[in-house]
């Protein structure tokens, strides 16, 4: 993990310094919270840094861990476009990437229309976009994928991801009343609990995310695609704070 942060790192430094050609290493330093030689050290590999650190610039960057996994999971040599960039916030981007591990997927843009149920010009926009980047093949009749990340260079990347998770709550939304209950999941629970095991409970999460994506990996025949989404989130203030 702590090799994905330095990589988050480096890029939104990058991001910053893009913006404003006089944003100075010192700044960025300040700005998270430590001093210039240890982000030096830190991000040229010579050092790594304290969970304490870590989760203080987490907090200065309103930035999670599991989105910083995320982002480094798009980590490659495909750098998008600010215009393209903002694609990544619609869900189908990444269904029309998924469908391409489909063997013998249609390339046809109605086709693949009809099976996502969405419209005919953005399937072919974001066709475009995927193929433009090298992430997909379109010569042929079928969809072949060519890589399974993009990266980004300027942009707010926590922003897209929240922009991510925000459109696939609506399309959560939309199949809890259009989708049958056996080919659905929802379920929930509130309640009281210790601050001290929101921590915990993130970490379970995470497992259970992890070894669904191992199980997702050993897949054979793929015949449709889903979302498996999780939220964990307060309901009420600190007690304390009222």
């Amino acid at each position: 993990m702590i090799e994905k942060i330095r990589d988050f790192l480096c890029q939104e430094y990058q991001r910053r310094s893009t913006r404003n050609p006089r944003y100075s290493k010192r700044a960025y330093a300040t700005d998270l919270g430590v001093s210039r030689s240890t982000l030096l050290d830190f991000l040229s590999g010579r050092r790594g840094l304290s969970q304490t650190s870590i989760d203080s610039i987490k907090k200065r960057l309103n930035i999670t861990e599991v989105e910083i996994q995320q982002l480094s999971d798009f980590n490659s040599r495909h750098l998008l476009t600010e215009d393209q960039l903002r694609q990544l916030s619609d869900p189908t981007y990444f269904s029309v990437l998924a469908l391409s591990e489909i063997e013998n997927c249609s390339s046809n843009p109605n086709w693949i229309s009809k099976v996502l149920e969405v419209d005919v010009k953005t399937v072919e926009k974001i066709l475009k976009v995927l193929s433009d980047e090298n992430l997909i093949d379109l010569d042929g009749d079928t969809l072949q994928r060519k890589s399974s990340s993009v990266s980004t260079s300027s942009g707010y990347p926590s922003r897209i991801i929240k922009d991510l998770h925000a459109s696939n709550l609506s399309r959560a939304k939309k199949s809890l009343y259009n989708t049958p209950i056996d080919e659905r999941e929802f379920s929930s629970i509130t309640a009281a609990i210790d601050e001290n095991q929101f921590e915990l409970i993130k970490k379970y999460s995470e497992d259970f995310r992890d070894k669904v994506s191992k199980l997702i990996d050993k897949k054979k025949k793929p015949n449709r695609i889903y979302t498996v989404s999780i939220q964990i989130f307060p309901q009420s203030k600190k007690i304390q704070e009222v």
